[in-house]
């Protein structure tokens, strides 16, 4: 009996050990938040503004944005990529929800995200990234249809493929059992471990980058970005011309929007300056000196506003002011919405710039306006 136990013990125990290993990942992913109910996670922070979402391994923001977007229903809206995501609801005196990151693809896809929705915002800051004009980085992306809208839908999760991950990063010693309650208020693994993910205004915090710049303010590196520069890829593909199609879609959207009375305030988002100066000094880039030419007319067109930052050192702002090669701060952000407000901008209707000014005066260095927490 003891050798028929012992052997059937042998014969399931290749099989015992990746159990154990996906119950224990499963664990973890639940006690962190990583797993479980996304919509009751998105409830929690809605009752609790200090909780972050960061869930590392499958992040939702195209369905956290999109559901807070009709549970809230701003009257001014951060909308476009990674490079929105700064927008702060503390420079608005009026109702504001950040969407940056519901997109990643043309104007299409904008239209597409705007069409979903049960209301219209009355504002929208439009971001405008670089690399949705040049073509050899448009084509590899798929347009979306005017005629038929397409939801934005709760993403399936792969619980294996993140288990697997998670005892990846563990291994590489990314986290561990203590670094898992270094936030306690965070839902999900990037907002447990590092502090990084969503605020309930939809905004992104990257707290790890700027706890990093916090213990060493000389420590800037952009070479992510210096290296794809290098090599032409991952959004700084070479270009030497504006694509049309991507002004035709751009035009499409801004006439949806004029058609149902929604105000549109457009901005070539900002590279960090060294980055900007590499991109120019290269050559290869010469799309960067037409997108400002070819929007101004197609935004007057509308009677909408349009302002160019791409260079990223308006208003002596530096390369420490930014998180990487073209991400700026919230403090970027806060100036940008000053220097629109000083503009003239019709945000003045929704913004309060004395405010604005004290808040940037009294920042707490180039990327935060307020201190971080201590540990």
């Amino acid at each position: 009996m003891k050798k028929f136990l012992r052997s059937v013990f042998l014969y399931l125990l290749p099989f015992a050990i990746p159990l154990a290993v996906f119950v224990w990942g499963c664990v973890v992913g639940l006690s962190t938040g990583e797993f479980g109910s996304l919509d009751r996670a998105i409830q929690e922070q809605r009752e609790n503004p200090a909780i972050r979402i960061g869930r590392g391994y499958s992040e939702p923001k195209f369905y956290l944005k999109s559901v807070n977007a009709d549970y809230y229903q701003p009257e001014v809206m951060a909308l476009g990529t990674s490079r929105a995501m700064q927008f702060k609801h503390d420079y608005f005196t009026r109702s504001f929800y950040n969407c940056g990151g519901v997109v990643s693809s043309n104007y299409s896809e904008y239209e597409n995200f705007l069409k979903s929705l049960s209301y219209h915002p009355q504002v929208i800051l439009l971001d405008l990234d670089a690399w949705v004009f040049n073509d050899a980085w448009n084509s590899q992306r798929e347009d979306y249809s005017y005629d038929e809208v397409v939801p934005i839908e709760k993403p399936d999760v792969n619980y294996a493929y993140i288990v697997c991950e998670m005892v990846r990063d563990y291994r590489g010693g990314k986290w561990n059992f203590d670094s898992i309650h270094s936030h306690p208020d965070g839902i999900g693994m990037s907002a447990r471990v590092k502090g990084d993910g969503y605020a309930q205004d939809g905004s992104y915090y990257s707290e790890s980058v700027c706890r990093a710049r916090d213990a060493d303010p000389a420590e800037v590196s952009f070479a992510d970005s210096l290296e794809r520069i290098g090599e032409g890829e991952s959004r700084f593909e070479y270009g030497d011309h504006v694509d049309p199609d991507t002004l035709a879609q751009l035009d499409h959207l801004l006439d949806y929007c004029r058609t149902n009375d929604i105000y549109v305030i457009g901005y070539a988002a900002p590279f960090a300056p060294c980055v900007y100066k590499t991109m120019g000094q290269s050559g290869n880039y010469g799309y960067l000196q037409e997108i400002t030419p070819c929007c101004e007319p197609v935004f007057a067109k509308y009677g909408f506003e349009y302002y160019d930052y791409l260079s990223g050192d308006f208003d002596g702002i530096t390369d420490g002011y930014y998180l990487d090669g073209f991400h700026g701060s919230e403090i970027v952000y806060g100036m940008m919405v000053e220097d629109m407000l000083e503009r003239g901008s019709r945000l003045s209707e929704y913004a309060d710039r004395d405010r604005l000014q004290q808040m940037l005066a009294e920042k707490h260095n180039s990327l935060l306006f307020e201190p971080l927490a201590e540990n």
